[in-house]
C-alpha cells in the first residue's frame, strides 16, 4: 500500500479473512488509492477451491491446522490465476506455513 501511496505503483492485496481485510481497505480509502489497488478476497494455494482457515486471530490468521477452534471456509486461489496478465516487479507475502503450497 505504501508503494502505491508513494510512488503510484499498482497492489494487488489478497486477504483472506473478510475481519483481517478491513484493515487494508480502510488505509487505501483513506489515501484517495482505490484506483491502484486490488484487493483479493481469498487464500494462495496449490489448486483453486477452499480451504479451512482460522478466524478472529487478525493479522495472525492462517490455513487451519487439525484441532484449531474458531475457523471458517475461504476461497482458495492459485498465485498465478490471481495474477493473470500483470508482469510483478516486487511478490511479497505471508503464508503462515503455507509457502510450499502457495508458490
Amino acid at each position: 500500500l505504501l508503494a502505491s501511496g508513494v510512488c503510484s505503483a499498482r497492489t494487488v492485496a489478497i486477504e483472506p479473512d473478510e475481519g483481517a481485510a478491513w484493515h487494508p481497505t480502510r488505509s487505501v480509502a483513506a489515501n484517495e488509492i482505490e484506483h491502484l489497488v486490488d484487493l483479493e478476497m481469498t487464500a494462495i494455494g496449490d489448486k483453486a477451491g477452499s480451504v479451512a482457515f482460522t478466524s478472529g486471530l487478525d493479522t495472525m490468521n492462517r490455513v487451519a491446522a487439525a484441532g484449531d477452534a474458531d475457523v471458517q471456509m475461504v476461497a482458495l486461489a492459485r498465485l498465478d490465476y490471481i495474477l493473470r496478465d500483470l508482469d510483478p516487479v516486487l511478490i511479497k507475502f505471508g503464508v503462515e506455513g503455507y509457502e510450499t503450497l502457495a508458490l
